[in-house]
């Protein structure tokens, strides 16, 4: 009987022991967690998605207005990002990037205005266009207002990227490039005098904490994802971020997800994805430290991913509110109205210059000889009422 009741009390205290075991891991878990989030407290983001862009030598990036929605989403949902450390722009022109990021002679940009130096995390995502020029020596990211001709002018240089994220001196710098650099894209190949690029755009040796994740080899086409209206990178980008590069086979489920696993993941999905569905190469590319961890938080169930885009919220720092993308049945529509919308704004601006010149005409200098200053001032008039009236001709086909 003694033996009986020393089993029976030894059970009870391993059950309640194993009940306590369960309870501290799952408060270590918890509060590894929460510690995760709370590092975002002083993170910061930059979020640019271009896809209207000016030149028709350009085309638009079908979804890029889409990834970077969804991409804000995940700063929000999974890292418990706040809001207001978020720098988000749609269809951003040089400026724009310019006042966000700097430029060759100055860093302290608006995102420099945000980090707390050696205390915030900085994760930049691009979404749009990237070009090689120089030769095949030096890769932009492209503003909607770039020229392919000449990107080393209005173009936005890696190099540069590099250099000003490097002098924030954050505690960690992390960049996701929802673009290539051949000339080549998911609407197909749009430069056929693209320099063929002899190694990858970043030429240089990436500063320490600096990590970057890019949607395709030198020579690949970023393709586009025409079932989740996102690009193909993006989409299953946001799955291994929302926690499918931690589990079998990609991670080791600490819920800890590392670059390297990102990098796995992808090699897995996204190139078949891209065999498969459009006979395609595309390999994802990772430079800078392998083992830097890109999230630390993803959610007990990496498939709960939100299947919905969230409506616009972004506005520009001049105020401008942008409508969402549209859906794929509305997109010729869409590009369309697009279109007209940009040749209207051209042909008005025409049409105030030539009235200026016109009226300015009575400013010409007088010659000595009267009739020949009448006759100056007459053909003056006329070139520019002319072309005035032309103009006027032109907004009227257009239905402007």
């Amino acid at each position: 009987m003694i033996l009986p009741r020393l089993f029976l009390g030894l059970q009870r205290e391993l059950d309640i022991l194993s009940k306590w075991l369960c309870l501290g891991v799952a408060a270590l878990v918890l509060g590894l967690v929460f510690e995760a989030r709370a590092e975002h407290d002083e993170s910061i983001a930059v979020i640019i998605g271009n896809k209207d862009y000016t030149s028709d030598r350009i085309p638009d990036a079908a979804y890029a207005h889409n990834d970077a929605e969804a991409f804000k989403g995940y700063l929000i949902d999974v890292l418990d990002f706040q809001e207001s450390n978020i720098i988000d722009l749609r269809d951003a022109t040089q400026a724009q990037t310019e006042e966000i990021l700097g430029n060759h002679r100055h860093h302290e940009g608006t995102l420099w205005q945000y980090v707390r130096p050696r205390r915030s995390h900085v994760i930049l995502y691009f979404s749009g266009q990237g070009l090689m020029g120089d030769e095949g020596r030096q890769g932009y990211l492209l503003p909607i207002d770039s020229s392919p001709r000449n990107p080393a002018i209005n173009g936005y240089p890696l190099d540069i990227l590099l250099n000003n994220l490097a002098k924030l001196k954050a505690r960690s710098v992390t960049i996701y490039i929802e673009a290539s650099f051949s000339g080549d894209s998911g609407g197909g190949r749009w430069t056929g005098n693209n320099h063929p690029p002899p190694s990858y755009p970043w030429q240089q040796v990436l500063p320490a904490g600096v990590v970057v994740i890019s949607a395709a080899e030198r020579d690949q086409a970023a393709n586009w994802d025409d079932q989740a209206d996102l690009g193909l990178f993006t989409n299953h980008l946001l799955s291994a971020l929302y926690g499918m590069a931690d589990t079998s086979g990609y991670g080791n489920q600490d819920r800890v997800i590392k670059a390297s696993e990102v990098k796995a993941y992808l090699d897995d999905k996204m190139t078949y994805d891209a065999r498969r569905r459009f006979g395609r190469k595309q390999e994802a590319v990772l430079l800078g430290d392998e083992g830097a961890v890109v999230s630390s938080s993803a959610p007990d169930n990496p498939q709960s991913r939100p299947k919905t885009r969230r409506p616009a919220r972004i506005i520009h720092r001049t105020g401008t509110r942008h409508e969402p993308a549209p859906q794929r049945h509305e997109q010729k529509a869409y590009e369309a109205a697009k279109l007209k919308e940009r040749t209207c704004a051209t042909l008005r601006k025409q049409k105030v210059d030539f009235d200026k010149k016109h009226g300015n005409c009575v400013f010409l200098p007088p010659t000595l000889n009267p009739a020949q200053t009448r006759k100056n001032l007459d053909a003056c008039w006329n070139e520019w009422g002319n072309k005035s009236s032309a103009v006027a001709k032109e907004l009227q086909r257009n239905g402007c």
